[in-house]
Order: C-alpha cells, then sequence, then structure tokens
C-alpha cells in the first residue's frame, strides 16, 4: 500500500463514520503496511482511533493492547481537568478536548489568573513542566505580558495541559490578543470555563500552526476539517481574512497548506472560502518577510547566538551568560519572548518582576521564574531556587495587581 493511500485511510478514519471502505483497508493490510502505517499513525496524533479500531477487530498485539490502556487513563483524566479550571479560562478546542489524549490548551487572560489555574491543577497533582516562553515589559506594567508553559500529570497518568497567556503567539516576536480570541466566547455546559467561539478557534489554530518549528499533523488537518464542516458550527471565513490580513499571520496557512499537499490530502477537504485561503497564503507567506520590520540588531544577534545552546544547561558560562539582565533586557525590548525557568514554588498574591542576586525573575501565583536565554538543568535550577529562598532583599522592578486591571478594563 502507498504512503498516500495510509494517509488518506487515517484522514478518513478520524473523520468519515465506522464502516467506511477507505478506513476498512486498513484493518486488512499485510504485515509490511502495518508496521508502516503504525509509525505514520504514532508521529501524525492518530494511534488512539487506530488501536480503538483494531481493538474492535480483535486484531491489537498485547504490547499494543497495553498502550492502549495507557491511552484510555489519560482520556479519562480530561473530565477532572475540565472541571477544575476557573472562571476566565477559555478552551482553545472545546469539543477536542474533551476526547484528546495529548493535551489540553487553556488560554487565560492576563498573569493575574495563573494563580487561580495554577491552584486548581495542583489539586489534580498536576506539576509545570520544562522552561516555558515568557515576554514582558522590562519597564512597565505587566498586564502587557505574555507567557506559554505546560503543567504535566505528577502520576504520569492524564493529560498535559498548555497554557497560553494575554494571547497565542503567531511567530517569535507577534501574537494574536486575548481579546481577539476571547470575542464571543460561550459557558460550557457544567463547566466554569468557557470555549472559543469557532471562527476563533480557527485563528487560534493558524496561529499555533505558523508559531512552532514542527509540521503541521494529519490528527490536526482532521480536526480543522471536523470544526469547518460541523453545521453546528460557523465560521465566518471573511472576518478570519480581514483578521489575517491586519495580524499578517499567512505562515499558519502556508504551514496547512504544506501539510496538506504532502499528505495528498486536497480532494478530500472541499473547504470551499477557506480552501481558497489556504491557497493564496503560498504568496502572501513569502513576501512576509520583506514587509515586516526587523528587530534591533543587537537583539536579533544576542537571541541567535543563544538559540544554538538552547537546550538545557549546566551553571555553565552560556548558562551564566543567558541570564545577565542587560541581555535579557535586549531580547525583552525587541519583542522576544525568553525562557522562563521555574525556580520555586512560592507563590505570589501580584505578579512582579524582580532583580536577585544579578538576574531577573518574574513572580507570579505559580511560583517565582527566572528569566533566561536558555533552559537550565535541575542543579542549576537548584542552585537558584535557593539564591531566591535566601535573599534578603529582592529589588521588585515592577507590580501590577488584578485591581488595577479591572478598572482599567472597566475605562475601556
Amino acid at each position: 500500500m502507498s504512503t498516500s493511500n495510509l494517509y488518506r485511510g487515517l484522514f478518513e478514519l478520524l473523520t468519515l463514520p465506522h464502516g467506511d471502505a477507505a478506513a476498512e483497508m486498513l484493518l486488512t493490510s499485510g504485515r509490511v503496511a502495518r508496521r508502516e502505517l503504525l509509525v505514520i499513525a504514532r508521529q501524525e496524533g492518530c494511534l488512539p482511533e487506530l488501536y480503538a479500531r483494531w481493538a474492535a477487530q480483535s486484531l491489537l498485539s498485547p504490547t499494543e493492547i497495553n498502550e492502549l490502556e495507557q491511552i484510555t487513563r489519560r482520556r479519562a483524566g480530561v473530565g477532572d481537568v475540565l472541571r477544575a479550571l476557573p472562571s476566565g479560562s477559555l478552551l482553545a478546542a472545546p469539543q477536542g478536548a474533551r476526547s484528546s489524549a495529548a493535551a489540553i490548551e487553556v488560554l487565560l487572560p492576563d498573569f493575574a489568573a495563573i494563580g487561580p489555574l495554577h491552584e486548581a491543577l495542583g489539586r489534580l497533582e498536576y506539576r509545570l513542566g520544562d522552561a516555558g516562553q515568557w515576554r514582558l515589559p522590562p519597564r512597565g506594567p505587566l498586564h502587557q505580558g505574555l507567557a506559554s508553559f505546560d503543567y504535566e500529570p505528577s502520576l504520569g497518568e492524564g493529560p498535559a495541559v498548555r497554557v497560553q497567556v494575554g494571547g497565542a503567539p503567531i511567530d517569535a516576536r507577534r501574537h494574536v490578543a486575548f481579546g481577539d480570541l476571547a470575542a464571543d466566547a460561550a459557558r460550557l455546559e457544567g463547566l466554569a470555563c468557557r470555549g472559543l467561539a469557532p471562527t476563533r478557534q480557527v485563528l487560534h489554530r493558524l496561529a499555533s500552526f505558523g508559531a512552532r518549528a514542527t509540521p503541521v499533523t494529519l490528527r490536526e488537518i482532521a480536526d480543522l476539517h471536523q470544526l469547518l464542516k460541523d453545521p453546528a458550527q460557523r465560521v465566518d471565513t471573511t472576518w478570519l481574512q480581514v483578521r489575517i490580513e491586519q495580524l499578517d499571520a499567512w505562515a499558519g496557512l502556508r504551514q496547512l497548506r504544506d501539510a496538506i499537499v504532502a499528505r495528498r490530502l486536497g480532494a478530500l477537504l472541499g473547504w470551499g472560502a477557506f480552501g481558497r485561503l489556504v491557497d493564496a497564503s503560498a504568496a502572501h507567506a513569502e513576501s512576509t518577510a520583506t514587509r515586516r520590520a526587523g528587530a534591533p540588531r543587537v537583539a536579533s544577534f544576542v537571541r541567535s547566538a543563544f538559540e544554538l545552546v538552547r537546550s538545557p544547561r549546566a551553571n555553565d558560562v552560556a548558562a551564566r551568560l543567558a541570564r545577565v539582565p542587560w541581555l535579557v533586557s535586549q531580547v525583552l525590548d525587541a519583542g522576544y519572548r525568553v525562557c522562563g525557568v521555574p525556580v520555586s514554588a512560592k507563590a505570589f498574591d501580584a505578579p512582579r518582576l524582580m532583580r536577585i542576586d544579578g538576574a531577573l525573575y518574574v513572580a507570579t501565583g505559580a511560583g517565582v521564574f527566572l528569566l533566561s536565554l536558555v533552559d537550565l538543568a535541575d542543579p542549576a535550577r537548584a542552585e537558584l531556587g535557593e539564591r531566591v529562598r535566601t535573599a534578603s532583599r529582592p529589588v521588585v522592578l515592577a507590580r501590577w495587581t488584578a485591581a488595577r486591571a479591572v478598572r482599567r478594563s472597566a475605562r475601556s
């Protein structure tokens, strides 16, 4: 069986009812095709559905049965997480989150909302993952800041939780504001959180496609297809095109187009006006880089240099240089994100930017994060955490309270 037929079969497995002939063909594949199919399904995020179909036909091996049981246990924890999300949280994919075994994407309006979410997930034995990405003004109110970080279940069961604060990244320097995504959000039945409206869901997905280095998966194409084709969901393509042009967010559409072409799925989609928008992305994406103003040279050079050593570092020369306040401030002032390395679990009632022992930290309701141009290995994190705990006079550089945010939004 050709690779393109495997992609087609997996796509139809995700999007068509049980019993479809093309999808059923996957169940009768030979041994070689089965091995290739498993590799592709794992890469493309389709493994749970494939295993479920094979389980119904008693075609799973003992190893595959164990893996399916692990997936099922992770999915069982999705409901617990959704019920724990505090008011003010937004689910990026309300329908997909209820069945996804991979991750739940949560959007928060600002840094003040981090504390309630952290407390709620802590009751479910979740812990912060690796260094996230933070962008905040070195001088000025923190309510204009952005952050992205993950939570993972401590016991290894349950979905990961991906958090975006203040908006969704488009690329290394730009983002879609939380307000653009939160408009028309509806309260989800039986939950305190809300879900993105269909058109805003599409905008968020396109932003995420353009912001990351990894390609769009077959699973993501299928999820988007389901959203666009669902008669109960109305996607306003005209509004979407206007916002994409205003934000210059064509990169995500180009990533989507490249993924569709690579898997030869175009004939299966029939996306109408949205499909024409995807096709138009090729020309727009190529001219985006030349139209966009460049970042200051010093900041671009510093960021590029540390990209080469971005993986977790011991407390060596590179790691110490990466947290020098002047270098970090240069990158932040240019609009780039930096690593937010969690070094202390001490929660703060109001977000603040602090200088402690020659480095910059942001204190939040989830703990204290070192601002660095690289991630740090555990021993280096522990050493910096001890410095934070024993610091006698940290210098507070910025402070912002939820009360100010409420007054500001009331005036606007």
